[in-house]
């Protein structure tokens, strides 16, 4: 079984002008293919994955309808 955690700004769509969307995106991949970066993350035993915001919003998409169904299957509720 593999676990993997999302750990990235999360922009909500439209709340902030596109050109400072697209900079913090552009940001956080150059941050991300630093070498030193990634293996100071690395050593960490992270991944130091990116991927764009229409990939993130897809993934998360899919996690939350997996997610969704496991706790409905299972009958959770919460406490």
């Amino acid at each position: 079984m593999e676990l993997r955690f999302l750990v990235r700004p999360y922009l909500v769509r439209g709340a902030l002008p596109d050109p400072v969307t697209r900079k913090t995106e552009k940001a956080s991949a150059t941050v991300m293919s630093d070498r030193h970066v990634r293996e100071r993350l690395a050593n960490l035993d992270i991944a130091p994955d990116f991927a764009p915001g229409p990939v993130l919003r897809t993934m998360l998409e899919s996690e939350i309808r997996n997610w969704t169904k496991f706790i409905d299957e299972k009958g959770i509720k919460p406490e």
